[in-house]
């Protein structure tokens, strides 16, 4: 999580992975998923300074403590019990004092803009920043540090996939639940142009087959992914996914009609990641399937 200066003993059952000022006594090397940094660590300093240039949080593992926190001139003091969780905004600095000698922490650490992209990504609007909380009672936060603690101990035998889901319910969830206050203003730009407009559906239909993202698409648009998820609804009726979804089966359904490509080369082609992918969006969006369609040419799907 947070550094944490001046270390010199090591526990004999921890070693180290961080060869810096900044010493983590972990069990397990550090962890990346898509965008989180994970360690199991201890320290044995009654004094120290938390502070961290990402946005961060900890799982307290050890038996209950006292802390006393001073951030400038505001001080405060507080507990903290076995699965209590703390969360530090980037760039926020204490003092720390507890009355423990040993204590021992989950943390983890998001990379820059990692929280901020994810909640345009996922409409979840203007990301300014975690507010600060320390002694929190959070079942779900802890669950899921101890789940990927446990993954990263095991190997990850479900697969990178299994990590990322749970950082994804982790990045929500702290997002809406500690994010900072949005900062007033302009948060919201209105219907997209026409120029603007037909320059993302030119590039999405010149993209077909690769994976768009939102923020491949802002990019071209010119838009922040947050404005540009909200400008495109009122646009056109759609979300964003929703339109390129729908130009893709359209393009598959005229494949179908006008080639003899399999079914397989059309998914791919189309940017469905196989076979089964397109059949289900067939049935789900026209209640037909691909091999109904190619049977049928001269009929359009209703």
């Amino acid at each position: 999580m947070s550094q944490v200066k001046g270390l010199r003993r090591r526990h004999k059952n921890w070693s180290e992975v961080a060869p810096s000022s900044v010493q983590f006594m972990a069990e397990a090397p550090w962890g990346y998923w898509e965008g989180l940094q994970l360690a199991h660590y201890a320290h044995n300093l009654p004094e120290y300074e938390l502070y961290s240039d990402a946005h961060c949080l900890s799982v307290h593992c050890s038996d209950p403590t006292r802390f006393h926190l001073k951030q400038g001139r505001q001080a405060r003091n507080g507990h903290l019990f076995p699965d209590e969780i703390s969360v530090i905004g980037a760039g926020s600095r204490y003092a720390a004092v507890d009355n423990r000698v040993e204590n021992e922490d989950i943390g983890i650490k998001f990379q820059l803009g990692y929280l901020e992209t994810f909640a345009e990504e996922n409409g979840l609007g203007p990301f300014s920043g975690l507010s600060d909380s320390f002694g929190q009672t959070d079942a779900r936060i802890s669950e899921i540090a101890k789940l990927l603690l446990d993954d990263l101990r095991s190997g990850s035998p479900f697969g990178r996939s299994f990590g990322d889901s749970l950082v994804n319910v982790l990045a929500k969830h702290l997002i809406q639940t500690y994010g900072a206050a949005a900062p007033t203003g302009k948060n919201f730009e209105g219907p997209l142009s026409g120029s603007v407009l037909r320059r993302i559906e030119d590039y999405i239909d010149a993209h077909l087959s690769e994976d768009l993202s939102l923020r491949q698409i802002a990019s071209v648009a010119g838009y922040s992914p947050y404005h540009l998820h909200r400008s495109f609804k009122e646009s056109t009726g759609y979300r964003l996914h929703e339109y390129v979804t729908q130009v893709r089966l359209e393009r598959a359904r005229q494949l179908l009609v006008g080639t003899k490509m399999t079914v397989l080369e059309i998914a791919l082609e189309t940017g469905f990641s196989d076979q089964s992918h397109l059949s289900r969006q067939f049935r789900s969006h026209w209640q037909v399937t691909p091999s109904q369609i190619r049977a049928v040419p001269q009929d359009s799907p209703q």
